[in-house]
C-alpha cells in the first residue's frame, strides 16, 4: 500500500489540503467507491468527485503558473484547471482505495470536446490576445503551441494546445441554442464530424473549414483559407503557384529589391523593359549579347516573349524609365 510519506510533495498538499475540508462522508465515498474519470456523471456538478474538483480549481488556483502544484502537474502534459482538477480528483480517489494516485495523473487527457475547430492566422492570434486577453492566471503560452477558433453547441471562444492538451480556453461569446441537440444536427457540424471530428482534425488529417474556391472569389478569401492551412500545405501551393508562373514565362523572375520588381532575366539584375527599349532603338540581338555578356541569346528570346504577351507594362515601364535605357 502506498502511504502518503512515498507520494511526491506537492501531491500530499492536495491530499492533505482534502483531507481537511471534505466533509466525512465525502471522504467515505472516495474510500468505498471506485471512480474513474472517464464514468458518466463524475464532472457533474452536485456529484461528490464534481464537488471536489470545484473545490481543486477555485481554492488552490491551479493554472497559476507559479504553483508547486502546477509545475508538478506539468510533468504530466496537464496544463488546463479542468484536466488538473480531474486528475487530482481521480487520485486522491485511488489514494484513498490504497491504490497508486500517479496512475490518474499518466492517463489520456488529450484535447476531445464536441466542438467545431479551426486553426488560427497569426493575424487572428494577435487580434485575439489585444482584444482579451487571457486571465493572468492562466499558464503562458510557448512557442509551438496550437491556436483554434472552438465553437460548441453554447460558447464559441478561442483555445491553445500544446501537442493534444489544452492549455487556456477563452469564452468569447455564449450561444443561444436551444438545445444541445439542435446543434449536434446542425450542417456543419455534421460534416466536420463525419470527416472525423476533433481528434482526426488534431491529428491533421482534414482542414477546416474546406477551401470553396470559384472564379468570382476574392483575394482575400483565397489568402484566409491559404492561411488556415497547414505548413506543409502552404509549402506545397507556393511550390505549385511558382511553378505555374515560371513554366508561363521561364527565365523571367520578379522580386520587390531587384530591378524595383520589374520583370528582369533570371540570375541577372537587366530588366526586360530595359532589352525592349534598346531593341526599340536598334539595337540587334548580336549587339544586345555583345554589350551584356552573362546574357543568352535564350535570355533574349524569353525576354521577346515577355515584351510581346505583356506590351501595356512594357509601355509603362519604358514611359517611366526612358532616361535609364
Amino acid at each position: 500500500m502506498i502511504t502518503l510519506t512515498d507520494l511526491p510533495l506537492p501531491l500530499r498538499g492536495v491530499f492533505a489540503f482534502l483531507d481537511t475540508v471534505l466533509p466525512p462522508e465525502t471522504r467515505e465515498a472516495f474510500a468505498t467507491t471506485e471512480i474513474n474519470k472517464d464514468q458518466p456523471g463524475f464532472l457533474v456538478y452536485e456529484s461528490f468527485t464534481g464537488k471536489t474538483q470545484r473545490i481543486l480549481m477555485d481554492t488552490f488556483q491551479l493554472m497559476n503558473g507559479c504553483s508547486p502544484v502546477c509545475q508538478f502537474l506539468e510533468e504530466f502534459h496537464l496544463f488546463h484547471e479542468t484536466d488538473m482538477a480531474t486528475a487530482l480528483t481521480w487520485a486522491y480517489g485511488l489514494h484513498q482505495r490504497g491504490k497508486d494516485p500517479l496512475e490518474a495523473l499518466r492517463a489520456d487527457y488529450a484535447f476531445r470536446w464536441e466542438a467545431l475547430l479551426s486553426w488560427m492566422t497569426n493575424e487572428q492570434i494577435n487580434a485575439a490576445r489585444s482584444r482579451r486577453p487571457f486571465c493572468e492566471h492562466q499558464p503562458r503560452t510557448k512557442l509551438g503551441d496550437r491556436w483554434a477558433r472552438c465553437e460548441t453547441y453554447w460558447h464559441v471562444g478561442t483555445i491553445v494546445l500544446r501537442g493534444d492538451r489544452l492549455v487556456c480556453h477563452q469564452i468569447e461569446c455564449y450561444l443561444d441554442m436551444d438545445t444541445e441537440m439542435d446543434w449536434l444536427e446542425d450542417s456543419e457540424w455534421a460534416k466536420f464530424q463525419a470527416l472525423g471530428g476533433t481528434e482526426a482534425f488534431l491529428a491533421g488529417k482534414f482542414e477546416w473549414p474546406p477551401i470553396r474556391l470559384s472564379m468570382t472569389t476574392s483575394f482575400d478569401d483565397v489568402r484566409d483559407a491559404v492561411l488556415h492551412l497547414r505548413k506543409l500545405d502552404q509549402v506545397r501551393i507556393l511550390s505549385l503557384v511558382a511553378k505555374e508562373v515560371a513554366d508561363a514565362h521561364p527565365g523571367i523572375d520578379f522580386q520587390d529589391n531587384i530591378c524595383g520588381g520589374s520583370a528582369r532575366i533570371s540570375r541577372t539584375r537587366i530588366a526586360v523593359w530595359l532589352l525592349e527599349a534598346l531593341r526599340r532603338g536598334g539595337r540587334t540581338d548580336a549587339e544586345l549579347l555583345a554589350a551584356y555578356p552573362s546574357l543568352t541569346a535564350e535570355d533574349l528570346a524569353n525576354a521577346w516573349n515577355y515584351a510581346r504577351t505583356h506590351r501595356e507594362e512594357m509601355e509603362r515601364e519604358i514611359a517611366a524609365n526612358g532616361d535609364d535605357a
